[in-house]
């Protein structure tokens, strides 16, 4: 066999092949290098976007809490306006009706004063009575103290019905009404050492033992100073009732997502 440079023809044609080969394998290296930085690349922009549309929904999340919070806080605002408004025309017409004042009622009128408060204190009195006038005076400042309960003098000659059906028998005789029904009396000043001198405090507790009066649950400043505390938390109430309908919760990820 002929031989070129010490090698055969057929040595010649292995070592074309295998470079050839070897040429493949580069070429076939160099594309799948390629395809896969492309690949990384790819990956590296679906993640970047990924991230975006994340961040993106997290700041839309973010808006849409302040102006969830501001609309409730407007809607609270409202309601309370609305409450206010009912108050106020609730103590007008209770106002009509003689509470914090005391006044004296008529036996016509009685029925209907009675049922017509939910709480009502009614002293059947004399005038010439030096005691009925005593009362009379404790009962006045009372009277202005405690709204929700209407304070009323019943001249006991002038309403003989109700004072027979009620079976006074000894004045001053102070009777407690609740819906209408009598529930409690105090007669005379036996619950007060029988003393003419008892203070109007000694009056005032057992009227409140009674449940005849009630103690105011705030002073007005009081309510004033804490209503901006108080309406913060209804709307975080009322934004996570909210939030708990429409199935928005905040996750982790949601927490503490890392864009840097």
């Amino acid at each position: 066999m002929t031989t070129t440079n010490g090698f055969s023809k057929s040595e010649n044609f292995q070592s074309t092949m295998s470079s050839l080969n070897y040429g493949h394998v580069m070429e076939r290296a160099a594309r799948d290098y390629q395809k896969e930085i492309l690949e990384k690349e790819d990956f590296d922009e679906d993640d970047l976007l990924s991230r975006r549309r994340r961040n993106n929904t997290i700041n839309l999340n973010n808006e849409e809490e302040e102006m969830d919070e501001d609309f409730v806080q407007q809607e609270m605002k409202e309601k309370r306006l609305e409450e206010l408004k009912n108050e106020q025309k609730l103590r007008f017409e209770m106002e009509r009706l003689g509470h914090g004042s005391y006044s004296s009622i008529a036996e016509e009128d009685f029925l209907s004063a009675v049922t017509s408060s939910h709480t009502c204190v009614v002293h059947f009195s004399l005038d010439e009575f030096e005691r009925c006038k005593i009362l009379d005076k404790h009962l006045q400042s009372l009277s202005q103290k405690y709204f929700q309960t209407r304070f009323m003098k019943a001249n006991a000659p002038d309403l003989p019905f109700f004072t027979e059906k009620l079976n006074v028998k000894v004045l001053p005789c102070l009777i407690l009404f609740k819906n209408g029904v009598a529930f409690d009396r105090i007669v005379g000043f036996e619950d007060f050492g029988n003393k003419d001198d008892y203070k109007t405090m000694a009056l005032e507790k057992r009227l409140l033992e009674a449940g005849a009066v009630e103690e105011e649950e705030k002073a007005i400043e009081e309510e004033e100073k804490g209503d901006e505390q108080i309406d913060k938390e209804e709307v975080m109430r009322e934004l996570a009732n909210r939030r708990m309908k429409r199935g928005f919760h905040k996750t982790e990820s949601d927490e503490d997502s890392d864009f840097d």
